[in-house]
This record gives structure tokens, sequence and C-alpha cells, in this order.
């Protein structure tokens, strides 16, 4: 179905994590993947018992009456089912997906606590939080994923209460196909699995947002629109092939967009430079703002580069940026750390784990560049990838209301 998990257009190309799941299930039969989205989960579900698609990918998940006449693929990933409200939320209504197993849950804890409540094809979930945010209904019903997703933009979404933890996501398919494609699917995922592809897809998709502070995100957010504005051009001209947003998700990491700021290690401006990066970077002033983003750009892009070819996206920007943090000596250092433990090297669901180990003595003294705040590079990663991905999506919205 519509929507980030699923599928969606990104600069006019199809993203979403089912669709990048399906596209490799896809290149491991050796077929054409046919791509069908879906706005209305009935009509998805009729379609399949029709034989007009082989199997759902959707994060839309059924209540159990509908499918009666489906197959479940293997568990490929878990989630909370969470009833969700707002700060200060005064309503006592909800509504929730129709045909959806948060229907039933909602159904019976309305009846615990005399909440009014009702189904809707109406609206999806992402736009049912919308309007628990706007205070039209107190609560809803959604996937722990999703609400940490949407909690990015909106952290006044509050999780109010977890009804059912732990709970799998599956392809649906049709009865009437034979054990074959169970089979396949079984072989698909253990492979997928082994390699460590699925755990890095989960990490690109779903790793930096499970938690989120209120006070940070809402701060963020008032910069986005107080702030930035002043920045927002030289963030775009000195880009070059990184993402301007990226570049300014780093640069209020760094200074919260203070082109004065200073560290107690002494690095200066917006992009947190030291003297000798700067100096190796032709900025002469590091409290200039445009120098100080032509000058962390560049570093950036230089890390990006520094980086084996074999690291692809999106863990190549991943270590990029805690290389600009902790600097490529230390990373290489975490990225030996995993290999010796049998992990992957060139994911940065691997290499995270072993970058806070850079603290303790038995393995930074078996490193060649020593002793390292690796926890606070792996932080300060996800805070950016945080940061960008709200950044994003503000930018999106902004352009879409542009051009209708």
């Amino acid at each position: 179905m519509y929507g980030t998990e699923g599928f969606f257009l990104l600069n006019e190309s199809p993203a979403g994590f089912d669709y990048e799941l399906t596209s490799a299930f896809a290149d491991f039969l050796g077929v054409q993947l046919d791509v069908r989205p879906f706005a209305d989960p009935k009509r998805m579900l009729n379609s399949l018992k029709r034989g007009e698609i082989d199997l759902i990918a959707s994060p839309f998940q059924f209540a159990s009456e509908h499918l009666t006449h489906v197959e479940f693929g293997p568990a490929y990933q878990y989630f909370d089912q969470v009833i969700v409200t707002s700060n200060n939320n005064p309503k006592r209504n909800a509504l929730v997906e129709r045909y959806s197993m948060h229907a039933d849950a909602l159904k019976n804890k309305a009846l615990e606590q005399g909440i009014q409540w009702q189904a809707t094809l109406e609206y999806d979930s992402e736009e049912l939080l919308q309007m628990v945010l706007a205070e039209e209904i107190g609560y809803t019903v959604t996937t722990s994923s999703i609400l940490n997703r949407a909690r990015l933009l909106n952290p006044e979404l509050l999780p109010y209460e977890v009804i059912n933890r732990n709970l799998p996501r599956r392809w649906l398919f049709s009865k009437s196909h034979n054990d074959a494609l169970l089979g396949v699917m079984l072989e698909f995922f253990g492979q997928y699995r082994i390699s460590g592809a699925l755990k890095a897809l989960n990490e690109a998709y779903f790793g930096h947002v499970q938690k989120i502070n209120f006070v940070d995100t809402k701060s963020f957010i008032d910069a986005v629109n107080d702030t930035l504005p002043n920045y927002k051009e030289w963030f775009k001209k000195y880009a070059d092939d990184l993402d301007w947003r990226l570049l300014a998700a780093v640069s209020y990491q760094e200074s919260h967009w203070d082109p004065n700021a200073v560290s107690v290690t002494g690095v200066r401006g917006l992009m947190m430079l030291t003297r000798p990066t700067a100096r190796e970077m032709g900025v002469t002033s590091r409290i200039n703002p445009e120098q100080s983003i032509m000058g962390g750009s560049k570093y950036l892009a230089k890390m990006k580069q520094r980086l084996p070819a074999r690291i692809n996206e999106p863990d190549r920007t991943f270590m990029a940026l805690a290389a600009y943090n902790i600097g490529l000596g230390h990373l290489e250092d975490a990225r030996v750390l995993t290999q010796r433990a049998g992990l992957n090297p060139d994911l940065w669901v691997d290499v995270k784990q072993y970058l806070p180990l850079l603290r303790k003595k038995q393995y930074y003294t078996k490193t060649k560049f020593g002793y390292a705040h690796g926890d606070v590079a792996v932080q300060y990663v996800e805070n950016i990838r945080r940061y960008y991905e709200s950044l994003r999506f503000i930018d999106e919205n902004i352009h879409q209301a542009a051009t209708q």
C-alpha cells in the first residue's frame, strides 16, 4: 500500500521498505517486479483472492476474519500495536482503519474505558495520527514503527497504551498457490538474513527512529522555521553531490545552526571545524557561515570518498557521518573489530555495535588509533538521520504545496 513503509516515489523513483524487499525477492526469482500500489485495503485483498496479484507486502495489518483464504509467508519484522493520543488531548472518541486488526483491539479497549470509536476507510493510519494531533479525535491505533516515524515531526504524539507486543509482519499470498511459493519465500528470507541484507534494510528504514526526544524535536522544528532560512541557500550552493538537507542536518547536530558556536575542544562555527580541517578545506574564518558550510561539505565529501569503494549506500553515508565526528581512523578501528567478530564491516548496522567498544580498554588497546567516544559517534549519526528525514519531509511538503 501507499505510505512511507510500503511504497512511495522519491525523486520520481520507487522507494519504500516493502518495495525494496519485494524487489530483492523478484531478483532472487529472476523475474520482473510488477508493483500495484493500493489505497484501499479491501480492494488489495480481493485482488489477491482473485489471482490478480501474487502476494501482498504491506504495513497494513488485516483483522484475522478477513484472512480465511490466504496463506502467510515467514515473519520478517516485528511490531507493537499501540493506542496513540497526544499531549493534553481532551477528546474521548477514536477512529481506526476499517478491516484492520486495530479495529478489534480498539473495540475491546473502548468498551473498557468508555471511548466512543468508529472504523473508517476514508483515512489511512498516517492521516489518523494527524487527526489526533489536530484534536479531531482523541485516539487511534497503529504500529510502533509508523508511530515512531510520525514522531520525527510530531513528538506530541504519545503511546497511550501498548495492546500487543512483538506481532509479526508477513507477506500474504493466495491459498490457490501450491507450496512451492512458500518454499522459495523461506529460501529467500533465509539467504537474505544470512547475508545481512535484511538487517541492513531494517536499519536503513527504521534504525534511527526508535528514540524520539520531545524537547529536541520541537526545538529542531522551530529552528527549521526560524533559523534555517538564513543559511538554506548556502547549504544548497555547496552541497555538490550531497543532499543539501543532509548537510543542513549535520550542521544542526554540530551547532544548532549557530555560526558562533564553540566547543570545549576548540571546534567552531556552523559545521564545527577544527583548525587543521578548516585550513585543509580552504576556510580562513570558521565563524563565517558561508565558509563554514563550504568547508564542512568538502570535508564530508572527502570522508565518503576515502571509504572503500565496496561500501554501498546508505551505509556509505552513515559511515562518512561517523568519520566526520570521530575520525576515519577510529571508524576503521571499529570496522576491524566488526570483522574480527565475524560480522560485516561494510554494514553500518554491524559497525555501530562495535564503535562503542572503542571506550573499553580490552578493545581500544588492540586497535591502531586507540581510545575514542564511539558511543557518541553512533548517537551522532542517528540524530542526523532523524533531522535529515524530518527536514526532507518538511521540504517535500513545501515543494508539493508550491506546485499545487
